[in-house]
């Protein structure tokens, strides 16, 4: 199997699953040194079902998993994501695939921790540039351009003959659910790590999405571009305030600006002070909790 197969599908549902067919038929059409691996198509009747799709885990490249609004929360797709992520690493690449109007916002971790695709061209596009890298590179860019053009239409429109849910979707997660996981990595002290970086810079997109139902959008976002970066939580292990070169939030050259209008006015200042209380609060936690010098 090693020698055969390098990108395991993921898939859980009846949606989920013709995603992944979809995927499982095409990729290899475009990215010819990429050979999928799919439950539904590759496990031989009679054989130990388990004991295959583990077999499968160990050894891939790069994993897709097809992600639908019904699907988020199945056991199935949680244990497969789990699997793969144990080996990831410069050459291997964990890639939700978000179909059926799926936001990245309302993916949670772990599988929310990965970079997600969604399944529209461009994004498409630059999912098929990772498989090609990890695998290898054995197509230029301006090779991959054509192959993608050629071949889109067959998987957009494949995509487009799968069927609505059919039952209910999981609901979107709410502000306060977004922002509180953002406090929840802070708070479990990993936030001086590379890993946890980038996980914050992942959920970076789903706090623009807070701000932008909260503020409206005359309040521009880009005051919050730094976060996930190594140096924007900075102050925090000190007891020090939010943010990576401003004293304070409403100190930031793009936050302090006047809102047009009280109501928006007021949205700023709120949100502004609610989150920096919570930070100043871990900061002071953290500090807490460091060993006296006197001590040592």
């Amino acid at each position: 199997m090693a020698d055969t197969y390098n990108v395991f599908i993921s898939w859980s549902g009846e949606r989920s699953q013709k995603v992944g067919a979809a995927l499982y038929d095409w990729l290899p059409m475009v990215v010819q040194s990429a050979k999928p691996w799919m439950s539904a198509e590759d496990i031989e009747k009679g054989s130990r079902g388990l004991d295959e799709i583990a077999k499968a885990l160990d050894v891939m490249s790069v994993g897709v998993i097809c992600l639908t609004p019904e699907n988020l929360e199945r056991p199935w797709i949680l244990f497969e994501t789990g699997a793969l992520s144990k080996a990831l690493g410069d050459k291997t690449r964990v890639c939700p695939y978000l179909f059926g109007d799926l936001p990245p916002e309302d993916v949670k971790p772990p599988i929310g921790m990965f970079q997600a695709t969604r399944a529209v061209k461009d994004d498409t596009r630059k999912l098929v540039g990772t498989v090609n890298r990890v695998l290898g590179g054995s197509l230029t860019e301006e090779k991959l351009d054509t192959l993608f053009a050629r071949m889109w239409p067959e998987l957009e429109k494949n995509l487009a003959a799968i069927p609505a849910a059919g039952r209910a979707a999981a609901p979107p997660r709410t502000d306060r659910e977004i922002i509180a996981e953002v406090l929840g990595l802070v708070r479990a002290g990993t936030v001086n790590s590379a890993q946890a970086a980038e996980e914050l810079a992942v959920l970076t997109a789903g706090v623009r999405e807070v701000l932008d139902r909260v503020t409206g959008p005359r309040l521009p976002l880009s005051a919050f571009s730094g976060i996930g970066t190594p140096t924007t939580f900075g102050g925090i292990a000190s007891g020090g305030n939010f943010g990576g070169g401003f004293g304070r939030l409403a100190d930031s050259p793009v936050l302090g600006v006047t809102a047009q209008t009280p109501e928006d006015k007021a949205n700023r200042a709120r949100l502004i002070a609610e989150i920096t209380k919570q930070m100043e609060q871990e900061g002071k936690k953290r500090e807490a909790k460091k060993p006296n010098d006197e001590s040592k």
